[in-house]
């Protein structure tokens, strides 16, 4: 299976990739963050777009929070 298309947004370290919401089989944004922490560069699903109701604002605040340690990643 072929690596998904990244789509940038405008906003430095949030990119979405198009999947499927699951109860309609719509098109939907899956937006992703990524970022350097401690000198590794760290990749994350920050959530769906109707699903979970992301967006890039949301996403970049995500982002934001994890590089200033507020938030710590999941895994």
């Amino acid at each position: 299976m072929p690596r998904q298309e990244r789509c940038k947004t405008g906003y430095p370290g949030v990119y979405y990739i198009m999947g499927t919401f699951s109860a309609t089989g719509m098109p939907e944004k899956i937006y992703y963050i990524y970022y350097r922490l401690g000198g590794r560069q760290i990749e994350e699903k920050a959530g769906r777009q109707y699903q979970d109701g992301m967006t890039p604002v949301r996403a970049a605040m995500i982002r934001a929070e994890r590089i200033q340690g507020k938030d710590r990643p999941f895994a």
